[in-house]
């Protein structure tokens, strides 16, 4: 199947998706327990200040009718405006975005990083002290729960040693903590499959092919070994960073880290209809995108994998 030709039935694919994911979306986001007006108003609302508001958001209408008002907006650029601060729904996500995106992708750096080096160090040396060390960093940061993880840290680097603020003052320094936190899972999880993909790529016959020409080891790990190597962590990746972005609600928790995890947390605690459906929506729009990326990457990584 020729590129072109894949890339719109992917497209087509995605605008499906997305759609059934919107109706998912609209669907569970009112079956959470809790009226969005009286919640806003308090409990000394009355009656009528609790009707006021349910009809200028609309929330009087069936279903059906709300849904068909919200996906007819955001085709017209109207995304709503958020019943919490009243401030427009992509201004309110557009804040906190950027920020959550910054913290993901500090995190994907150093833990691929990190992980590919891991991986390679125990895969090199398997059945030796050096596997077992990255075995066992392997199995401690997937078992380890994050939130622990960010209080420990916070408890050595901010208040034994006082290197990094414990509020983030958006510097970089401050940075460090949430992003190490956020990226520990993602280091073990691609140190696992690392050393998984170079243990299988090392009996492969082109590895021993290579050595027979009297290459040197090194030459045949990092030119040969490793880049057959890496496609299992371009799909671990890929699909981390959307999971960063919509599950970084605890890291962003433990550090006051004012990202779209909290605004998720918020959103929820108030039931924010209109941002809490776009949150979800835009992280979903995420997934899919990303899903066709890695696809193509595949493809580009490994010219034997055709587009189908």
């Amino acid at each position: 199947m020729s590129t072109g030709r894949y890339l719109l039935k992917r497209i087509a694919g995605i605008i499906l998706t997305m759609f059934l994911v919107s109706i998912f979306v609209f669907m569970i986001v009112r079956l959470i327990p809790g009226d969005p007006a009286r919640i806003l108003l308090g409990d000394q609302a009355t009656p009528e200040m609790v009707e006021t508001i349910t009809k200028q958001y609309g929330l009087d209408k069936s279903y059906f009718e709300q849904y068909i008002i919200w996906i007819k907006n955001i085709f017209t650029g109207d995304f709503g405006i958020s019943m919490r601060t009243k401030m427009p729904v992509m201004f309110e996500i557009g804040m906190r975005y950027w920020k959550t995106v910054k913290l993901a992708v500090c995190s994907i750096v150093w833990s691929v990083i990190a992980g590919i080096l891991i991986g390679i160090w125990a895969g090199t040396h398997m059945q030796k002290w050096q596997d077992y060390t990255g075995i066992t960093v392997s199995v401690l940061g997937q078992a380890l729960p994050n939130f622990w993880i960010g209080m420990l840290v916070i408890l050595l680097f901010c208040v034994k040693l006082n290197l990094v603020p414990i509020v983030p003052d958006g510097s970089l320094k401050s940075m460090i903590l949430p992003a190490f936190t956020l990226g520990v899972s993602l280091m073990a999880t691609v140190a696992r499959f690392m050393r998984s993909s170079i243990i299988e790529a090392l009996k492969e016959d082109y590895t021993r092919t290579a050595r027979a020409k009297g290459l040197k080891e090194r030459t045949v790990i990092y030119k040969h070994v490793l880049k057959n190597s890496l496609l299992p962590v371009i799909t671990i990746v890929g699909m981390q960073f959307s999971v960063m972005l919509g599950g970084s609600v605890l890291v962003e928790s433990v550090f006051g880290y004012n990202g779209i995890g909290l605004l998720l947390v918020d959103s929820i605690n108030y039931r924010d209809y209109s941002v809490l459906q776009m949150l979800i929506l835009i992280i979903s729009l995420h997934l899919v995108v990303i899903n066709l990326i890695v696809d193509m990457l595949y493809a580009a990584l490994n010219p034997e994998i055709r587009l189908e």
